[in-house]
């Protein structure tokens, strides 16, 4: 069997293992393989689903998302049928970055993105402002792509 961490931070579990979402959507640090892995799993539930389970099977009690595409439904599919499934996300870096969207899988912890939170600006200021007014009960955070030295 495998041992499930999990940390708690101000009384949520959050798991120490879980999915990201950056194959899913296709992200850049997966070079060629990028368009392959957007065009077989952004808008398919049933091929995030089968990596979802498959970490479960592993350890991973959780996923940390970027809203987009069918990633939410497969999520909250997972949440539904696992009790100690977790949602993690991170804000979309576009205008809107889909605190509600989160909000309504019940993350239990939310980042600003890193593409958002590397520039330090009033975008980050903006977005941060809003998730606090928004009066959604969950953590917020900042993720982070850069190394500040």
């Amino acid at each position: 069997g495998y041992i499930i961490l999990f940390y708690e931070i101000e009384g949520q579990q959050i798991p120490l293992v879980s999915t990201g979402t950056s194959p899913f959507i296709g992200a850049s640090q997966f070079g060629k393989n990028a368009r392959i892995y957007r065009k077989k799993f952004l808008n398919n539930v049933e091929a995030v689903l089968e990596i979802l389970e498959a970490s479960y099977e592993a350890g991973g009690r959780g996923i940390e998302l970027v809203p987009a595409g069918k990633i939410n439904e497969a999520a909250r599919i997972m949440a539904e049928t696992h009790n100690d499934f977790i949602i993690t996300g991170s804000t979309f870096p576009g205008p809107d970055p889909l605190i509600e969207e989160l909000a309504n899988l019940d993350a239990k912890l939310i980042f600003a993105h890193g593409m958002i939170s590397d520039k330090k600006d009033d975008k980050l200021i903006k977005l941060l402002d809003e998730a606090m007014l928004s009066f959604i009960p969950m953590l917020e955070g900042l993720g982070h792509h850069l190394v500040q030295e």
